[in-house]
């Protein structure tokens, strides 16, 4: 049917797009807040599960 419609599966364009933005992202400049949320890691862990009400 992909054929027919001369169109990509879903996955595959989500995935294309993805692979664009990251390339788009890393020719940024490194002190870019888009650049630097690549590489940020968190170091605050949150709780599992629904938070309690009192």
């Amino acid at each position: 049917m992909w054929e027919r419609t001369n169109q990509l599966p879903a996955e595959e364009e989500i995935r294309k797009r993805r692979w664009k933005w990251i390339g788009h992202t890393l020719r940024k400049s490194s002190n870019c807040i888009t650049r630097q949320a690549l590489t940020w890691n968190p170091e605050a862990k949150r709780k599992r599960g629904r938070p309690k009400n009192t």
